[in-house]
């Protein structure tokens, strides 16, 4: 997840880019098939009780949930409401999207989506940086969490990750409250990221007349995050880990800050190396943190699945609304898929 949308590079860059992450996740794939003993992934697989595998499937259905929530509520204190099953199944579709495009794309498709339903861009994107800007806040919450308590720990390169995370966080925060304090006249003052601060300045003068929706957005963004570390904690547990809950709630956001990562196709094979990393310091084996891997990844992908059947039967459902297309939606960058 970035801190926020973002224009995409020129063509030749992203090409290059591209390039680059294909290459990193041939190596990857590469490591993972010499260092991991296939038969005995299965073997692990085959131990972990049915209830720990359906359990990522329903946090993240639930996560996707509790984003059309966040979204309808903040279009609509945008003044451009949209009914909520209209946003889940632009959230649903838009996960489709991310998975299966190389380039990611989920951001880019729920903006466009978005932006048809509600009949103009502006409020999609202000409501798009906003909801961003707050997920930030559990999620630096639990990264200082577990650099504090000391959960990080056994794991240096999880705890060098949420470290620089944790700045890099905080210094959005800082700086999109001093946007909201100031406002669009010192955005326009800046010398670097002109445009962008200016957007950022509008969605925040516009929402911040509704604080009672941003505190509800934000304690939302509270349960998207305690969602997500479920669905690792009671893989990993179920599987033999020695993972405290309140372990958890440092480590798993931590690993999220690696996967995250764009360097990889949909975050292959290092999304088995940073569970590898996690978990073998936990009491799991290889083969045994790359089957975890997998089993938090199978709802990923039926979340992805969900939104690709709605995609095939005719997109999402209507909504009551008439209003006319918007101008095209600027191009938005995505990284990992939303947890």
């Amino acid at each position: 997840m970035s801190p926020v949308p973002s224009q995409q590079p020129p063509p030749a860059r992203r090409h290059l880019w591209l390039a680059l992450r294909v290459v990193v996740t041939v190596s990857a794939v590469t490591w993972l098939a010499t260092r991991v003993d296939l038969p005995r992934v299965w073997s692990s697989l085959r131990t972990i009780p049915l209830w720990a595998v359906g359990t990522p499937l329903v946090a993240l259905m639930g996560t996707a949930l509790l984003h059309a929530t966040r979204l309808t509520l903040l279009l609509r204190a945008c003044g451009a409401p949209v009914r909520w099953l209209v946003v889940l199944s632009i959230v649903l579709r838009a996960s489709f999207v991310g998975a299966v495009s190389p380039r990611g794309g989920a951001d880019i498709a729920r903006v466009a989506w978005l932006s048809r339903e509600a009949g103009r861009v502006e409020p999609v994107l202000a409501a798009a940086f906003v909801g961003r800007i707050l997920d930030l806040v559990p999620w630096l919450l639990m990264l200082l969490w577990g650099l504090l308590s000391g959960a990080l720990s056994p794991h240096p390169p999880l705890a060098a990750s949420a470290t620089a995370f944790s700045a890099l966080f905080a210094g959005v925060i800082v700086t999109t409250i001093a946007l909201a304090a100031l406002g669009e006249p010192l955005a326009r003052r800046l010398p670097v990221l002109r445009d962008r601060a200016v957007l950022v300045a509008k969605a925040t003068a516009l929402l911040g007349k509704t604080p009672g929706t941003l505190a509800l957005v934000a304690g939302l963004g509270l349960g998207v995050g305690a969602l997500n570390v479920l669905s690792v904690f009671v893989v990993a547990t179920a599987m033999g880990a020695d993972l405290p809950l309140p372990d958890a709630i440092g480590v798993v956001p931590a690993m999220d800050t690696v996967i995250s990562l764009p360097v990889t196709i949909s975050g292959v094979g290092l999304r088995e190396g940073v569970f590898v990393l996690a978990f073998e310091p936990r009491g799991l084996d290889q083969d045994a943190a790359v089957a975890a891997a997998w089993t938090r990844w199978s709802g990923e992908i039926g979340r992805a699945l969900l939104g690709g059947a709605l995609f095939a039967i005719g997109g999402s459902v209507r909504s009551s609304s008439d209003a006319p297309h918007p101008p095209r939606a600027p191009h938005v960058n995505d990284s990992e898929p939303e947890p």
